[in-house]
């Protein structure tokens, strides 16, 4: 069995916005078919959002990062600066955690 990298356009819906982006895939030989493991759907997820970032002239997480690292902050220190304070980090944390479990078992 091998499992080779395949990179593929894929589109969705976010925030009722269509995004077009483009997504990797592990495709196994043997089964014919198409698998996205956590860090896959993370990569995915990041290019979704970012292509929808792009699409409405918001900065990416790249773009993010850098600032972020440029003043030495964290995720929760920026989400304290721009208002949002711990809990909406944490809920989203959770929810994404809980996604990932649902798709696991």
């Amino acid at each position: 069995m091998k499992f080779i990298l395949l990179k593929n356009p894929d589109r969705h819906s976010l925030k009722g916005k269509k995004v077009e982006y483009e997504a990797i895939y592990e495709y196994c030989d043997k089964c014919d078919e198409y698998t996205e493991t956590e860090d896959l759907m993370d990569q995915n997820d990041i290019a979704c959002k970012d292509a929808y970032r792009k699409q409405m002239n918001l900065l990416t997480t790249t773009e993010i990062r850098a600032i972020r690292e440029k003043y030495g902050l964290t995720q929760t220190d920026l989400a304290i600066i721009l208002g949002w304070g711990r809990k909406p980090l944490q809920d989203m944390r959770d929810i994404r955690y809980k996604i990932v479990l649902t798709m696991r078992f």
